[in-house]
């Protein structure tokens, strides 16, 4: 992606997704030196604030990555990633979120309100998310969001940090007419709420 698949600032009741800026230098490495933190997400947890920057100025580069900031007190709790996978027009959705924010049914607020604008706003009629066989607090977001299984499979060599790991897919495809669907029925949009 060379730009920014979100144009606009998604917002929750407690959240807003917008792009990343190296002024999240402090809030990114508040949760990336936890240990299990990234860990979960494939990557070992940072040592120092220079590594940490070193990471976040490539994310910014990238035009893939988010900061999810939580309203009440305007911090960077975690980073949601949107990238391509399987093929060039399939996206992937993947988060880390601040240990402290954890079990509080915010990444699953935030995944759900990435997906209405994806299928609102875009012209993909699918979304992937993922998570590590093991990481099954990541199951519970990817199965409150709606998304159904699509394969397991062993992580490519060398693809984490952490090493080799099984890694289990689900797909999320959007509904024919999806936005007349919405308003007319909203209760078979449940998952979206």
């Amino acid at each position: 992606m060379n730009n920014h698949l979100i144009k606009n600032i998604i917002e929750t009741k407690r959240l807003y997704l917008r792009p990343l800026k190296i002024e999240d230098l402090n809030d990114f490495y508040e949760f990336a030196k936890v240990e299990g933190v990234g860990e979960s997400a494939g990557w070992f947890h940072h040592k120092d604030i220079e590594y940490s920057k070193k990471i976040l100025i490539k994310m910014i580069n990238s035009k893939q990555d988010y900061a999810i900031v939580y309203k009440e007190n305007n911090k960077v709790i975690g980073e949601l990633g949107i990238f391509n996978k399987y093929e060039n027009d399939k996206l992937m959705i993947g988060f880390v979120l601040n240990k402290d924010y954890w079990n509080k049914g915010l990444a699953t607020e935030i995944v759900k309100e990435l997906i209405d604008y994806i299928f609102t706003n875009t012209d993909h009629q699918q979304i992937y998310m993922g998570h590590f066989e093991s990481n099954l607090a990541s199951k519970r977001v990817v199965e409150k969001c709606g998304f159904k299984f699509y394969k397991k499979y062993n992580s490519p060599p060398n693809a984490f940090e952490i090493g080799n790991v099984v890694l289990i897919d689900y797909i999320l495809e959007k509904p024919n007419d999806y936005e007349n669907k919405k308003k007319e029925n909203p209760s078979q949009f449940e998952w979206l709420k």
